[in-house]
């Protein structure tokens, strides 16, 4: 089989909701819901319409953007990304849209620094892939 491509898709909206809160959790994070599937409507487009306004998704976003504010939560969140467009629909070239700025708790981490380490670690793997501030794309 030959592999697909996915060319635009962002971070917060490509990780499964289990996954989400795992990773909420395992961080301490405080929910608004304490029941999973609560958590499930909280985190997922669930209309194959979309939302109805851009308040809606920013709503959504805000989440699974606190969620995703840690060096650690990125890379999971990234590996299940990968992992669920392969498997559910065979993709094997993905560009992960995500800003950085919007995982750092408000200016919490130094994002040089974790930038610097992640892009020499990612040299290592033996993959191809290309970063910048906003984007990663990885080949199988």
């Amino acid at each position: 089989m030959e592999g697909l491509a996915e060319l635009h898709t962002h971070l917060g909206g490509s990780v499964a909701s289990d996954i989400l809160w795992s990773l909420a959790h395992e961080q301490g994070i405080a929910l608004p819901v304490k029941d999973y599937w609560e958590f499930d409507r909280l985190v997922t487009v669930s209309d194959p319409r979309g939302v109805d306004s851009l308040e809606a998704l920013d709503r959504i976003y805000h989440w699974t953007e606190l969620i995703q504010s840690s060096p650690i939560a990125v890379e999971r969140s990234v590996h299940a990304a990968i992992g669920g467009a392969y498997r559910s629909q065979g993709i094997t070239t993905l560009e992960v849209r995500f800003n950085p700025m919007k995982r750092n708790r408000g200016g919490e981490r130094d994002l040089a620094r974790s930038r610097t380490r992640s892009s020499s670690r990612r040299r290592s793997t033996g993959r191809h892939a290309e970063s910048s501030a906003s984007t990663l794309q990885v080949r199988a």
